[in-house]
């Protein structure tokens, strides 16, 4: 992961479903978002937060998911993302 100080962009590798290397930028602010999210998260997820996270986890995964009331798809794909940043 490197954090370009000049554009405020962390640029991060990821090994794509055909193992192709792929890149994925992310900026700061998302980033701080995410660790902030997870370290403070008392189980409960504002419509923000809900906004937020799935425009980050579509960035991340290459998925066009949308707002959901599902909690399963929720703990899923939150836990997708712990996983990618290696949170857990």
């Amino acid at each position: 992961m490197k954090k370009n100080k000049k554009i405020d962009v962390v640029e991060m590798e990821k090994i794509d479903e055909n193992n192709k290397l792929k890149i994925i930028n992310l900026s700061a602010e998302e980033l701080d978002f995410l660790f902030d999210f997870f370290s403070m998260n008392n189980g409960t997820i504002t419509n923000a937060e809900q906004k937020t996270i799935l425009k980050i986890y579509n960035k991340l995964f290459g998925k066009k998911r949308k707002p959901t009331q599902c909690v399963i798809c929720w703990i899923e794909m939150l836990y997708e993302i712990k996983i990618f940043l290696k949170l857990k």
